[in-house]
């Protein structure tokens, strides 16, 4: 029997850690500190890279977006229970069809302004984010603004060159949006959730 052979027989798998079901500002802080110590290694190491590697370059910015799609996922996507910045498509809502969860500034800009230190890991930790219906998806993606946006302040006329936002579009908890607010605005409103997640850290 060879070495590996007998090390896989013995093995005995360590339990998982256990599910919790309701989230507490505890787990936020935990994903934050987490996630954020993973961005902020990974991109310290982007811009220590010279540019003649770009195969890594390119793995190390998939790996901030997998990270900064994390936090997304679990502290907006999935948050039910506390105050967090995020907008919804009402005409999807209401009708029940399929939505995708969308970054109004597009993630791969919001990545880059990062490594250039334009934006702070706490700022594309909550850049604006929107429930949209798959139908508005693809006129975005047909207008040729998957991934770019007119204007990187006023984030907003990423959407209004594509559709009609007013009555449509609001925030999670139902207030009419002012869609010529910048995203210093919407960064300003988003502290109160970065420094819920930051409690006790």
């Amino acid at each position: 029997m060879s070495p590996l052979h007998q090390k896989l027989l013995e093995w005995r798998r360590a339990p998982k850690d256990k599910k919790r079901s309701k989230r507490s500002q505890s787990l936020y802080a935990q994903t934050y500190q987490c996630l954020y110590n993973q961005v902020d290694r990974l991109v310290r190491e982007y811009r220590n890279t010279p540019e003649t590697s770009q195969q890594y370059r390119r793995l190390l910015r998939d790996s901030i977006d997998s990270n900064v799609r994390r936090f997304h996922q679990y502290c907006i996507q999935q948050n039910n229970q506390f105050p967090v910045q995020h907008y919804v498509d009402a005409e999807a809502i209401e009708k029940g069809g399929p939505t995708v969860f969308e970054h109004v500034l597009p993630m791969s800009i919001a990545r880059d302004l990062l490594i250039d230190d334009i934006f702070s890991i706490d700022q594309v930790f909550t850049i604006p984010t929107c429930t949209l219906c798959r139908e508005k998806d693809k006129v975005l993606k047909d207008k040729g603004w998957n991934n770019d946006t007119p204007d990187r302040y006023h984030y907003w006329k990423r959407y209004q060159e594509c559709f009609d936002v007013h009555d449509v579009i609001f925030t999670k908890d139902g207030e009419a949006i002012d869609f010529d607010e910048s995203i210093e605005d919407h960064f300003e409103r988003s502290l109160e959730f970065i420094n819920y997640c930051k409690q006790g850290l």
